[in-house]
């Protein structure tokens, strides 16, 4: 995670906390002021852990004992829903993974803040 994502983390997750129903897994992204976010930005160990999360098999992820104490040692998800929080300028929007999956697909991968407006699950 970079130093703009660090920033925006606690409120990002806070307000995802609080609009997602159930449980899942998401992919903080800054755009740095562009209105524009490049999908290359999400790397591609990210989208396989996104997509693999919804779906039967799901995945599960040891979290590194780092000497500080952490809220549980593994965590896993199957059947879930996964979003890419895109942070632009103005606003900021929860694309589920199958719909960046889609962009990827089609080579559009260049994303407007209005065009993330209209694809998003979650936007404020």
């Amino acid at each position: 995670m970079n130093k703009a994502e660090q920033k925006v983390a606690p409120k990002v997750n806070k307000w995802m906390a609080s609009v997602v129903k159930g449980s899942c897994p998401w992919e903080i992204k800054h755009t740095r002021g562009a209105q524009t976010f490049n999908i290359a930005n999400v790397a591609q160990h990210q989208i396989d852990y996104l997509t693999a999360a919804t779906t039967e098999h799901g995945f599960t992820y040891k979290i590194p004992d780092l000497g500080v104490t952490t809220p549980c040692d593994t965590i896993h998800y199957k059947n879930s829903q996964a979003y890419v929080v895109i942070v632009y300028p103005n606003s900021t929007h929860a694309i589920h993974i199958r719909d960046i999956n889609s962009l990827i697909e089609l080579k559009k991968m260049s994303l407007s803040e209005e065009k993330a407006r209209l694809l998003a699950k979650y936007s404020v």
